[in-house]
């Protein structure tokens, strides 16, 4: 093409010099005029010649597009570590998202699988609470169901496991002999469990290991078969391993072993919650009949509802069952929350991302305009401008290739990291092709985000304009509107990211400093689990256990309960007011705790009113029947808000009526979010399953620990754990430290990100009216007038983005209210913390350039120009 190129200007010269009598180097300048450019016509051709030399442009352009990205390492590398950190952590967070609530459960025809709860108050169940069955109930409706292949039983909890390799506090799985047959899961080696195994006191117990605990303790051998081991110190054989991938069908944490329910239930001290109707801790699942449907299966659940009302009036009189699809790990009728907080998360770090994308796509900007005099000697040489595109395109997608590349490894270290917390190790979670298929897309869209625009606006200017190196342009002109847009966008997407974290953080400070009703500070709670099966034995072991504490120098006082403050340890108890017509709304359900005598003196829970129970409160003996109760000033204003509660008669759900004998102040919940309406119930009336002694400890009582643990261990056979009201007391408010961790990264992030960006943008702005501020120095304007200029542009802009920003963290704080509870509420103090760095920051990030601008001699600038 260049000789036939050069052939033409050579001819067209000799017509010139022959017809016009034109000297030859000015026929030759008229010849180049009239032919034009020839590198424009080269790529006309080459363009005309369609895909033969498509290939060759294509290497050709990315060899191009690397030199020049291997010229400037400072730039590729921050662009690129940007991109894996904003794709990375999205498609870590996708990942989780995915794993729980959209890939199927690992068992052969997971869309069959369903569960059934129960609610109270079957006249609405489809809108009332989810909760357990009780494994009794299950018992009665085990047999074939309309449209029901089978069903099965099952209950968590933490078991004690001991080995030749030590001992271990596991996450375990009581089941019925049914369920692996109703998931159709085998065992990839040995077997599972079977109904025979359900058989109480049979010999040689079976226990079915995970997997990930196969490989972890037996290091993948054949010989763990058959091996023996303790399990809450009593002898099971591993009879069989789960196959790979299988972690239960519960979501709160990887299940590392299967036992039958009855012998879990009767090592855990629990044995009575196989009778009781009552006793709703079990999960019961099933799998739906080929060509079966969920709504044939509910009008035989109805129909059972109505018969169970009957038969068991004391325990279910408005109990409903309702079947769900439990396809996917997570139940969204069960928790319903827990997809907006995942979504909640997962858009706090896609927040991010968008900061960091258009943080990237301002230093392409900056980087064009340093490329602006390049790009004009290109266009002057007859490079066409969709070249120019397709070249700032090419050199787009290497950086978001390396940015996916860098964020798919940082996803996978990500998501090992995610899968050892204990709340996410169920999730089977991991980068499969919808992931990467996001990845994909998102790193597509970000090329054409931070590649397209500025390669366009360059495209659009007059060459000569590029290759003066500079338009003239002010700090707010138009030309930089789009930067100004982008900037504010950020400023407003951080504040909402500072102003959330610093709700948060708020809320968490309010719920940790909040008196939660007791002393946290010198108490220990010893958790045991006695080895007996009658009262009696019970009985002695808890006297035992107690005396043994109160025995122990540095112990002040000691007392007993079925959970500690704080515990998932209360059960819900239906109750009645004797004489007292209930309204239909009226909720007669409230928790019930089981305490000892000098519970509440033990933990400082002062009285109100009345007393607490002392050892007279034993009863007649006789199980969940008991004469005399405590409530809470919560309670005792629902039930009796114009009279003293004390003296009254409260009807529970089994036996005579109880009479109330104290009030106590009310104590934090669970959650340590904020008290609820309590019952407590004398637990020397109970006489079974685990109790918590607690003892009030003069001095530190982390200090004493391990010696009441030996204690307490050698007194009894049954195993013991020892820790602190402290210690559950930051585990109860895990969540809210947590997100709140979670929230101050990200802005931390976004608020380096958006310095970054403004520290950029200024000193763009600052070099292209270099030559203005030469001739105002040069005129005597004072350094404080530079400086004005430049903070005035950038605040001006900060106070655009904190506007939006502001009513965009208002609509999300009613939002994360219903998430975070009580203690998260929209006030000054957080937002004055949120705007406070953010201002500090980009007042910095604006001032430096400034400062350098004044520090420039006017003379060299002027002479520079």
């Amino acid at each position: 093409m260049a000789e036939e190129f050069r052939f033409h200007v050579e001819m067209e010269t000799e017509r010139l010099v022959r017809e016009s009598g034109l000297l030859p180097a000015e026929a030759r300048r008229r010849a180049l005029i009239a032919f034009g450019s020839v590198e424009e016509h080269k790529e006309e051709l080459r363009g005309d010649r369609g895909a033969a030399w498509l290939g060759h442009d294509i290497i050709r352009d990315v060899r191009a597009a690397w030199r020049s990205l291997w010229r400037t390492p400072t730039f590729t590398i921050t662009t690129c570590v940007i991109l894996a950190i904003g794709i990375g952590t999205n498609a870590a967070v996708l990942g989780v998202i995915d794993a729980a609530f959209f890939r199927p459960l690992p068992v052969p025809q997971p869309s069959s699988i369903i569960a059934i709860f129960s609610t109270q108050g079957h006249g609405s169940h489809r809108a009332a609470r989810l909760e357990p069955n009780s494994f009794a109930d299950y018992a009665a409706i085990r047999q074939p169901v309309r449209g029901i292949e089978g069903l099965a039983a099952y209950r968590m909890a933490s078991l004690t496991f001991e080995d030749a390799a030590g001992g271990a506090n596991l996450w375990a799985a009581l089941v019925s002999g049914t369920y692996f047959g109703v998931l159709h899961v085998d065992a990839q080696r040995g077997r599972v469990i079977r109904e025979d195994d359900e058989r109480m006191g049979s010999a040689g117990l079976a226990v079915v290991i995970s997997d990930a605990m196969w490989k972890e303790r037996f290091g993948a051998s054949d010989t763990a078969i058959g091996t023996r081991v303790l399990i809450e110190r009593r002898p099971y054989i591993i009879v069989g391993v789960a196959p790979k991938g299988f972690t239960g069908t519960h979501p709160e944490g990887r299940t590392d072993l299967w036992v039958p329910y009855s012998s879990g239930v009767m090592i855990s001290g629990s044995a009575v919650n196989l009778e009781n109707h009552a006793a709703r801790v079990a999960a019961i699942i099933g799998r739906l009949r080929p060509g079966a449907t969920l709504s044939q299966a509910q009008a035989s659940l109805d129909n059972l509802s109505r018969e169970f009302r009957i038969r068991f009036p004391e325990s279910d009189s408005t109990l409903g069952l309702v079947a769900v699809h439990h396809a996917r790990l997570v139940i969204p009728e069960e928790s319903p929350g827990a997809l907006t907080s995942f979504l909640l998360v997962w858009m706090m770090v896609l927040l991010v991302h968008l900061v960091a994308c258009s943080n990237v796509a301002m230093l392409v900007v900056a980087r064009a305009a340093a490329k602006r005099h390049e790009l004009g000697i290109r266009l002057c040489l007859g490079a066409s401008r969709g070249r120019i595109i397709w070249q700032s395109l090419v050199e787009s997608g290497i950086l978001a290739l390396l940015g996916a590349i860098g964020g798919t490894v940082l996803a996978q270290w990500m998501i090992q990291l995610v899968t050892r917390m204990q709340f996410l190790s169920a999730f089977n979670i991991g980068l499969d092709w919808r992931i990467l298929a996001i990845v994909v897309s998102v790193t597509v869209l970000t090329a054409l985000q931070f590649g397209l625009w500025p390669a366009r606006s360059a495209a659009r200017e007059d060459p000569l304009v590029l290759l003066g190196g500079t338009s003239g342009g002010r700090v707010k002109g138009g030309r930089d509107r789009s930067v100004s847009v982008i900037l504010v966008a950020q400023v407003a997407v951080c504040l909402v990211l500072c102003a959330n974290a610093a709700f948060v953080v708020h809320g968490f400070q309010v719920q940790t400093t909040t008196d939660p009703g007791f002393d946290l500070r010198h108490v220990l709670v010893a958790s045991i689990r006695p080895n007996r099966t009658t009262s009696s034995d019970w009985l002695s072991a808890h006297d035992q256990a107690l005396e043994r504490a109160r025995a122990m120098p540095g112990v002040l006082q000691a007392s007993s309960a079925v959970g500690a403050p704080l515990y998932h340890a209360a059960e819900p108890q239906r109750i009645a007011i004797p004489g007292r017509v209930r309204a239909a709304e009226e909720q007669m359900t409230f928790l019930a705790q089981r305490v000892g005598p000098g519970y509440f003196s033990t933990l400082g829970v002062s009285m109100a009113s009345g007393r607490e129970f002392t050892t007279s409160d034993r009863g007649s003996g006789k199980a969940d029947e008991f004469d005399v109760v405590v409530i809470n000033q919560l309670l005792a204003r629902r039930l009796w808000p114009a009279g003293d509660a004390v003296g009254q008669l409260i009807g529970l759900e089994r036996g005579a009526p109880a009479r109330v004998i104290g009030i106590a102040a009310d104590v934090l919940d669970v959650s340590a979010s904020a008290a609820q309406p309590r019952l407590y119930l004398p637990l020397l009336e109970s006489r079974r399953g685990p109790f918590e002694i607690l003892m009030r400890i003069n001095g530190d009582p982390k200090s004493m620990t391990s010696v009441i643990r030996a204690a307490l261990s050698s007194s009894s056979s049954a195993p013991v754990q020892v820790t602190t009201m402290t210690d559950i007391h930051d585990g109860a408010t895990s969540l809210a430290r947590v997100a709140g961790l979670g929230l101050t990264a990200c802005s931390a992030i976004a608020l380096l990100l958006v310095s970054i960006g403004l520290y950029g943008t200024v000193s763009g702005w600052v070099s292209t009216r270099k030559s203005e501020i030469g001739v105002r120095l040069a005129l005597g304007a004072p350094a404080s007038h530079v400086h004005a200029l430049v903070l005035g542009s950038v605040f001006r802009l900060l106070a655009m983005g904190g506007v939006l920003g502001l009513l965009a963290s208002v609509g999300l704080a009613r939002i994360e209210r219903s998430w975070l509870g009580p203690f998260f509420s929209f006030e000054p103090l957080p937002i004055v913390v949120a705007i406070i760095p953010l201002v500090l920051s980009a007042g910095i990030a604006a001032f430096i350039p400034s400062l350098r601008a004044v520090k420039t001699n006017p003379a060299t600038v002027l002479r520079g120009n």
